[in-house]
């Protein structure tokens, strides 16, 4: 990071949960059963029913935040005009997983705090960088849902699943191999203190 992220005094970071990769990939498939959410690009409307907004900048802005939660429920989400929209629907899906995820126990610890996720995480934050894995896995869980992505890959194969699935290339052969080949990625988050 060139610059150290700043925080002002009503802001703070998230804490991770510290659970499982599996319980976390399965709220995130939970979580889009309940929101009765049926593809990625649903998610606009998703943040907007939940207080979200969406902000899409190019590539001057000097915005540092991924996203920030305010105290009154609200939330932001910054997005690059220079990504894809696959790519830029899987981070408003990673990012939508801290407002999930961590809120809550957020609120009941800073109440009249802002938390805000900063776009770089330094390397020496352990506990940011968990909270970056957790909300991968969520969005994993929550994009593309383990017995509805293994049934389009094995219809329709895995470019069609991805566009479906509204996720990458990338993030559909990812996931194909962590659910069928059984090869793990993303394990390398570090374990909670």
């Amino acid at each position: 990071m060139s610059k150290a992220f700043k925080l002002s005094m009503n802001e703070y970071l998230p804490s991770s949960l510290g659970v499982s990769k599996a319980n976390i990939i399965e709220h995130g498939e939970k979580t889009r059963r309940e929101a009765k959410f049926e593809h990625g690009f649903q998610l606009k409307d998703l943040f907007e029913l939940n207080g979200g907004k969406i902000e899409t900048q190019d590539a001057l802005a000097t915005n540092d935040r991924a996203c920030e939660f305010r105290p009154d429920g609200t939330f932001k989400i910054y997005l690059s005009s220079l990504r894809s929209g696959l790519s830029n629907n899987m981070i408003a899906a990673r990012e939508f997983g801290h407002f999930v995820l961590h809120t809550r126990d957020f609120k009941r610890d800073h109440p009249d705090m802002t938390m805000v996720v900063p776009k770089t995480i330094p390397e020496t934050n352990e506990d940011l960088i968990r909270c970056k894995w957790e909300t991968i896995w969520f969005a994993a869980g929550f994009l593309m849902p383990e017995a509805e992505f293994v049934k389009a890959v094995d219809e329709r194969g895995l470019e069609d699943a991805s566009s479906l699935f509204a996720v990458t290339p990338d993030a559909a052969r990812n996931r194909h191999d962590e659910i069928v080949n059984n090869i793990a990625v993303h394990d390398t988050a570090p374990t909670p203190a």
